[in-house]
């Protein structure tokens, strides 16, 4: 059964979908009537114009350039789909647009058929989707950059000791480790300094927790601050015992920076009549420097301590070392 034109007719326009025929020129010469009347129009309106000019493309340039350009693509025999922005009864509207060439039987392109039908809903909710979904990558750039500062945080609380604010035994064991290997491969020395403050036992039995508390603050940011370089460490070992790493320094170098800091602490006047050896703070202090096969750890540690020790049989508020290097 062969369908007439008026039952054809009928077909196109019950559909929700604009269809149209346009010529070789880009001229409407066929459009069914359900999408002209939505827009307030009847059929002899646009028929006759190019589809560019027509009421859902004229008030946007863009949206007429893209339609210009897909109308040529359809007489190369190329079919095309757009989403565009267009305006009806004075609404803006998303439209999926899409153009497709007809051909004879000889191949050749002899009418072009545009097709559009209205999915604002779909592009709503598309949009929001998108909206959505940025906003959500957003929380979760967010929350992942509080996270990274919270535990850079976390890490740099873990390595501070909580009363002195200078490194802790933990942070001095990671750069020890990290400097045994920088310097082996190097082949330089790495010093190490143990400092001891003299007699505080009896600064705090005498004066109180509080006072040794702030005495042990000012002698640390002193120690801290005594250090040449950035790559040196000053850390408390624990109680009112300090250790400062000295990478790529010998044995001449540590005594010197050694005797340094001790003078410093001294200069600081804190009062300490309860001392043997003065009536300030002071501190003795034993240096270590190794390299080669003989620098580790273990050896470090226990040159400087043993050091420390004949700074402290010496008489106190010294520095000695037992190195030979």
């Amino acid at each position: 059964m062969k369908l007439s034109e008026i039952d054809l007719q009928k077909l196109l326009d019950d559909m929700h979908t604009f269809v149209g025929i346009i010529d070789l020129e880009g001229t409407l010469i066929f459009v069914n009537n359900s999408p002209v009347i939505v827009a307030g129009l009847v059929p002899s309106d646009v028929i006759g114009k190019p589809v560019w000019d027509c009421y859902w493309f004229s008030y946007q340039e863009e949206v007429r350039d893209l339609i210009k350009k897909d109308c040529a693509n359809a007489i190369l025999g190329q079919s095309t789909l757009n989403e565009v922005l267009v305006r009806m009864q004075d609404e803006l509207v998303w439209v999926d647009f899409s153009i497709h060439p007809v051909f004879d039987e000889q191949g050749k392109v002899i009418h072009i058929v545009p097709e559009a039908r209205v999915i604002t809903e779909r592009k709503q909710a598309q949009i929001a989707l998108q909206k959505l979904n940025q906003e959500l990558e957003h929380r979760v750039q967010r929350r992942t950059q509080e996270l990274e500062e919270a535990n850079t945080r976390l890490k740099a609380i873990s390595e501070i000791d909580p009363l002195t604010t200078i490194f802790n035994r933990r942070m001095y064991e990671r750069r020890l480790s990290e400097n045994i290997a920088i310097a082996t491969r190097a082949k330089h020395f790495l010093s190490l300094l143990m400092i001891d403050i003299d007699y505080f036992k009896d600064y705090n039995d005498n004066y109180g927790h509080n006072m040794g508390d702030i005495a042990l603050k000012r002698v640390a940011e002193t120690i801290r601050d005594a250090l040449p370089r950035r790559a040196d460490l000053a850390a408390r070992f624990g109680g009112e015992e300090f250790v400062v790493l000295l990478p790529s320094t010998d044995l001449k170098g540590a005594l010197i920076t050694a005797e340094k800091i001790r003078l410093k602490i001294k200069s600081l006047a804190i009062r300490h009549k309860y001392s043997a050896v003065a009536s300030v703070i002071t501190a003795s202090i034993g240096v270590a420097s190794l390299h080669g096969d003989a620098l580790n750890a273990a050896d470090l540690l226990k040159q400087a301590d043993a050091s420390l020790y004949s700074a402290k049989h010496a008489g106190r508020d010294c520095c000695e070392s037992l190195c030979n290097t």
